[in-house]
């Protein structure tokens, strides 16, 4: 064995174990970051950023069903007019 193989033996087995442990710190990090959810700082501070002043799915929901409802008679009364 030369030296030449020796060293490139060795930058083989490092970049093997480089690639190792970046694979599961990113396995770990991808776990840690899963269990955490909606819950997790990074989707909190995006939520809060993409929908500043949003009151939350139920609210939501009775906005557009009210929206709905003012449509609906809305189409209903010009159907009657039309008539």
């Amino acid at each position: 064995m030369s030296a030449a193989e020796s060293v490139a033996e060795r930058i083989e087995a490092d970049r093997a174990l480089w690639a190792a442990a970046y694979a599961q710190g990113h396995a770990d990090g991808l776990a840690e970051g899963l269990a955490q959810g909606a819950a997790h700082p990074a989707v909190v501070e995006s939520v809060a950023r993409v929908f500043a002043g949003w009151d939350g799915a139920e609210a939501a929901h009775a906005r557009s069903v009210t929206h709905f409802h003012a449509w609906h008679a809305q189409a209903r009364a010009g159907r009657k007019e039309a008539a």
